[in-house]
């Protein structure tokens, strides 16, 4: 079979046709050998068959696994029972440094001989559309002629569910032949495109498949249309579950020039934006949007000072107050909130309770300080991990207001070149839980220094002298209800450390009184993440 019996189903890699099965049972060189190798097999067919069926399941989800390709070619019959599993796999195109322009032209010669089992195609990842000049250096074949055959054998996967394609400057759509492919297909669920151009948004918005997960990487430095997923996505409007866009230039803009108003998504529970800039959003408009979103995640957003982020939010402030708008025009709720830009998020003036708002940093700056404060009063966190400058923890003002916060994860980034005393700032740190500590009963603290440079000497003697357990002590006795301590601290003797106290909804949880060194749990770095684990169990574990 060409390309399709590869390990991880990598298209190219393998050229087996029916009846040439590399040292089949039935190479003819090895006849007379038949009988008497059968005769001695021990396992039956059978089971054969059921081993390829477990051997599978590792193939498609391990790159570097060729248990069943060569299981496949050690004879026909294992060969016609291989064959539809692997095609079932992530078949690749240009995988690892394999040439795509070959695998292109394999795959396609596959699928046109055995054209009966196209349909068996699930998964379908192209690394590196060729480029046309370089595809065709130092070779004979024709690159139109190959893109053509390549979009008539996708064309004929009709069961195709996952598309994944990285490109450049949108390269992979600018052929006929594959465009017109790709927007025939309706039983995709999840799409992968990478440097999305012009073109690209085109036929994304001309596919009708019922995609359920979408991720689209626009061209970085391109200037065109509206790189708004809800504007190039509203065919998949009724299906969308999970959005991921990098490069954005804006969410919920220009619905005064779509046909029908609003496009809603209301299958959409989570999405994820990756390195934006200029951003244009409203507020209002999102949450119209995407009515039922539970997780909003916000990477690197670039717009790190929002001139307007005052004026923005009065606006919105002053709709909702004179009935313009109604105060819930948000989300109700949100269970995740991932966004370390605080100007951004004080623009948006949101009006829904936050189970989990991560990312947050503070670098010490006063407006940003006030702002942060603000937004607390918005979204009322259950849930905080948050980044702190060293600076704001020794100052006497309170870093936080008065919350029903029951899960903090503070990191402290150490100042490299001056000397910190680690042990005054773990004091500080005491001191600055007392707004949160009626309520606090997970804590997790983050004592850590930038790589970039060495550390002062005097702060690293500090650290690798620190005693942990007396922290952990003052911290239970600070906050009733805290039943989970956690410090992982750069190099401290111990640098991580668990402890745990009382049982949740145990007679004795209203009050700590700790005296004695606590019990000391193992920890990993998993641990790290438990703000994040909702509900809690009583028997709070953490593996070694």
């Amino acid at each position: 079979m060409e390309s399709a019996d590869a390990e991880h189903v990598n298209a190219g890699e393998a050229d087996i046709s029916e009846g040439e099965t590399g040292d089949s049972l039935y190479d003819e060189r090895e006849d007379r050998g038949d009988n008497h190798r059968a005769s001695q097999m021990t396992l039956d067919w059978d089971i054969l068959l059921e081993i390829m069926s477990v051997v599978v399941s590792r193939s498609c989800y391990e790159t570097t696994t060729p248990d069943l390709s060569r299981l496949s070619r050690t004879c026909r019959t294992l060969y016609e029972v291989g064959v539809p599993l692997l095609l079932g796999c992530d078949m690749h195109v240009g995988f690892q440094d394999s040439d795509s322009f070959q695998d292109m032209a394999s795959l396609a010669s596959f699928i046109h001989r055995h054209r009966h089992r196209a349909h068996l195609v699930r998964r379908l990842t192209i690394f590196g559309f060729p480029d046309k000049w370089e595809a065709t250096l130092g070779t004979e074949r024709n690159f139109d002629d190959v893109a053509d055959q390549f979009g008539r054998a996708l064309e004929r996967c009709v069961q195709l569910e996952m598309l994944w394609i990285e490109s450049y400057y949108d390269q992979a759509f600018c052929h006929a032949a594959v465009a017109k492919a790709i927007t025939s297909l309706r039983c995709l669920q999840e799409i992968r495109f990478n440097s999305v151009g012009p073109r690209g948004m085109h036929v994304v918005q001309n596919m009708r498949s019922p995609v359920t997960s979408a991720s689209i990487k626009f061209q970085y430095d391109a200037e065109y249309g509206h790189r708004d997923p809800s504007i190039i996505l509203h065919g998949f409007a009724e299906s969308l579950t999970n959005i991921t866009i990098r490069y954005a230039r804006s969410i919920a803009s220009g619905y005064d020039r779509q046909p029908g108003g609003v496009t809603r998504y209301p299958k959409v529970r989570s999405i994820t934006f990756e390195e934006t800039c200029s951003f244009d959003v409203n507020s209002f408009d999102f949450a119209a949007a995407f009515p039922n979103l539970r997780e909003l995640i916000w990477h690197n957003d670039y717009d790190a000072y929002l001139d307007d982020a005052e004026e923005t939010r009065a606006c919105y402030l002053h709709d909702i107050q004179t009935g313009y708008v109604h105060r819930h025009a948000s989300w109700e709720t949100l269970d995740t909130l991932i966004l370390s830009n605080i100007d951004r998020l004080y623009s948006l003036a949101l009006t829904c309770q936050v189970d989990l708002w991560g990312g947050a940093s503070l670098t010490g700056d006063e407006t940003q300080l006030a702002r942060f404060w603000a937004i607390l009063g918005d979204i009322l966190p259950s849930r905080l991990e948050v980044e702190v400058a060293v600076g704001l923890i020794t100052q006497e003002r309170q870093l936080f207001p008065v919350l029903a916060m029951t899960h903090l994860e503070m990191r402290i980034i150490l100042p490299n070149a001056t000397y910190t005393d680690v042990n005054q700032v773990l004091n500080g740190v005491a001191h600055k839980l007392q707004s949160l500590a009626s309520s606090l009963t997970h804590l997790c603290l983050v004592v850590d220094y930038s790589p970039r440079t060495n550390i002062n000497d005097r702060t690293l003697a500090s650290l690798r002298s620190l005693s942990i357990v007396p922290h952990a002590i003052q911290m239970f006795n600070l906050a009733p209800h805290l039943r989970h301590v956690f410090f992982k601290i750069s190099h401290a003797p111990e640098p991580g450390l668990m402890w745990s106290l009382g049982l949740p909804g145990a007679e004795d949880a209203s009050q700590n009184s700790v005296d004695d060194p606590l019990e000391d749990i193992d920890v990993v770095a998993e641990s790290m993440a438990f703000t994040r684990e909702s509900p809690y169990t009583y028997s709070f574990h953490v593996s070694g």
